[in-house]
């Protein structure tokens, strides 16, 4: 494939249409291969929409029925408080005998009135609304049902990493993103590229994908990170004292009320996710910078001008001063174009020759037409590039789903179930495409293709340590956590062997145990006197459980996975490993791990997932369970 002369315009011109038509004819394969009449689900969502808002109107009817009626008795209320008050008026000739009569008389036949209204009418016209609300509810649920059967198929076919398969069908193999991120490719950026052999303590990752660009090896991945962060606790004492004031009359008690605040500041656990993609490529090797978002997308034009001209002053002034430097390489030295030096960025390099070597004026058009438009992102990316590796982290990956299961597409509807599908692989395709668009944007990169990659030796593992570390968070996180938790909990893995194409692993489950305190911090009060203000406050304890975990792919769907949790020999197979605690994502199979317990080859999974049983294994499990 030719080399790609603007990113951001080849997307608009052609990869956008062509993703949005590989996913519609993506899911009109799968409704057609599920058989479901669409045109009659059409017709019971109808029929829900409209008993939806039949539903919506009675039940603002009802309420303002409630609302009257709580109205009424108020006034019904009121009407009985008057007549009392008339008629204790008259015993004390308050009012003329004649007239509070005639008032009490009133109040007495208005509050009657309104006790009959509200009884004989307010109250039967309510009963008959929830009555009818409460049919109108059955015959919804009845229509749900329905909907929920007819969409049944089509739900089940409803894969992991369907996006991903649209991705690499409308890319035309100039990216091409990987099934697994296996030990091959993990290996290659590591020794090749000086990738970090595992996500840093404290994160622990969720989510990876690998692939390449034209050859150059990329991972995007998202870890969920713990740091403690300095936390505010406020407590409060009231104090009370008295104080006697002289006067020409004499003298007086005064009484005084003050709250004292105080306040004490302790470490706490904080979560966040994040997500980023690193790429590796050769060209420019000794080249170290980096740049952030300049808001460039959001300014009008006069904006952007004023902005630039502030910056190239005040990059004028670097350039003046890195003169007197001696290493030439390294002083900065001002790019002509003004406009991509104040809004990319990048000033911090250390190279000038290998950062022109890659930012040609070419790159620069690419990179400014990034920057400057905000569809679909705008400038939202930070860049950093450490010699052959290129990070690139963007506010759109931090809430992009990009690791979505099958379940997030089912609906009783079709066309709501549809539209969910469209627009996440819309986003996916986008969200990936313009992580990647500043590396493309650069014609050195996609020049620059790395030899192939061939290791002649025995891989230790069969999944880099960023699977493992997915592997495990495909768990509810509870699994592998301490009894005594009571925070979030990160999960790290250490590879402890292979078992033919399976890897068993140990996953260290760290969290956190919160302890109350309370520290008295002495105020001064009102009343010239030290308190002693107590804050209660949090002490967070350092928590680790460890557990082993087997997995391993499986050439298989979650529908089959589904199928075959409810297979007794297949359930079978898995208890040999765990007490019934496995899981699928992605076409990975996981379980918990125990010597003691296992008796095959977790590698066999996969026979047992596609239906195909080894007799004397099926035998050896009936035995255990005769146990």
């Amino acid at each position: 494939m030719a080399d790609i002369l603007n990113p951001r315009k080849y997307y608009f011109q052609t990869l956008k249409e062509k993703q949005e038509n590989n996913a519609d004819k993506y899911f009109d394969a799968l409704a057609k291969k599920s058989g479901i009449k669409i045109e009659n689900n059409r017709e019971t969502v109808s029929k829900i929409n409209k008993k939806e808002q039949e539903l919506n109107g009675l039940n603002k009817k009802t309420s303002k029925k409630k609302t009257l009626k709580g109205f009424l008795i108020f006034l019904t209320v009121l009407c009985f408080l008057l007549f009392v008050v008339f008629i204790i008026s008259m015993a004390s000739d308050a009012i003329d005998i004649s007239l509070g009569v005639i008032l009490s008389i009133l109040s007495l036949v208005l509050a009657i009135s309104l006790i009959l209204i509200v009884v004989k009418k307010l109250n039967v016209e309510i009963k008959n609304l929830v009555e009818i609300t409460n049919n109108l509810k059955t015959e919804l649920d009845k229509l749900y049902k329905v909907a929920w059967k007819e969409m049944s198929s089509l739900n089940s076919l409803f894969d992991d990493d369907m996006a991903q398969e649209v991705f690499n069908m409308s890319i035309d193999d100039f990216i091409k993103l990987d099934k697994v991120f296996d030990i091959k490719k993990y290996t290659y950026l590591v020794e090749k590229y000086k990738f970090k052999p595992q996500a840093e303590k404290n994160s622990s990752t969720v989510l990876a994908k690998s692939g390449q660009i034209l050859g150059n090896p990329f991972v995007l991945y998202k870890t969920y990170n713990m740091m403690m962060v300095p936390t505010t606790y406020t407590g409060s004492l009231t104090i009370h004292w008295t104080t006697t004031v002289h006067t020409k009359e004499g003298t007086r008690i005064e009484h005084h009320t003050q709250t004292l605040y105080a306040t004490v500041t302790e470490p706490a656990p904080n979560y966040y996710y994040e997500t980023k993609t690193v790429y590796g490529n050769e060209a420019a090797p000794n080249l170290i910078f980096s740049r952030k978002p300049s808001g460039s997308d959001s300014m009008n034009e006069k904006k952007r001008e004023r902005v630039v001209k502030r910056t190239s002053k005040k990059l004028d002034k670097k350039a003046r001063k890195d003169l007197m430097d001696s290493d030439p390489t390294t002083n900065y030295t001002r790019f002509s174009n003004d406009e991509f030096e104040a809004l990319f960025g990048g000033t911090n390099r250390n190279n000038e020759v290998e950062y022109r070597l890659l930012f040609t004026p070419l790159a620069i058009q690419n990179e400014l037409d990034i920057i400057n438009n905000s569809d679909p992102y705008g400038d939202d990316f930070s860049f950093y590039k450490d010699k052959n590796l290129n990070t690139i982290v963007s506010r759109h990956s931090q809430r992009i789903k990009y690791d979505a299961d099958g379940e997030a597409f089912k609906s009783y509807s079709y066309d709501i179930s549809r539209e969910k599908f469209l627009k996440h692989c819309r986003d996916y395709f986008a969200g990936i495409y313009f992580d990647l668009a500043p590396l493309i944007s650069i014609p050195l990169y996609q020049q620059t293709k790395s030899p192939e990659f061939i290791y002649k030796r025995e891989y230790k593992a069969n999944y880099s340590p960023y699977e493992h570390e997915s592997a495990a968070n495909m768990f509810n996180p509870s699994v592998f956590a301490n009894i005594e938790t009571d925070t979030n909990v990160i999960l790290k893995t250490n590879f402890l062997r292979k078992d033919n194409g399976s890897d068993i692993v140990s996953v260290k489950a760290e969290s956190f145990r919160r302890d109350r305190k309370i520290s008295y911090i002495p105020k001064l009060g009102g009343d010239g006197r030290m308190h002693n203000v107590p804050v209660e406050w949090y002490k967070y304890i350092p928590l680790e459980e460890e557990k082993d975990m087997v997995f391993t792919t499986v050439n298989g769907s979650r529908k089959e996975f589904l199928n075959n949790s409810n297979d007794s020999r297949f359930k079978s197979f898995m208890n040999n490993f765990s007490d019934g605690i496995y899981t699928y994502r992605r076409g990975f199979i996981a379980s918990l791990y125990s010597n003691a317990t296992a008796k095959e080859s977790f590698s066999k999974v996969s026979d047992y997932f596609k239906g195909v049983y080894n007799n004397s294994a099926i035998q050896n499990n009936s035995n255990k369970n005769n146990i």
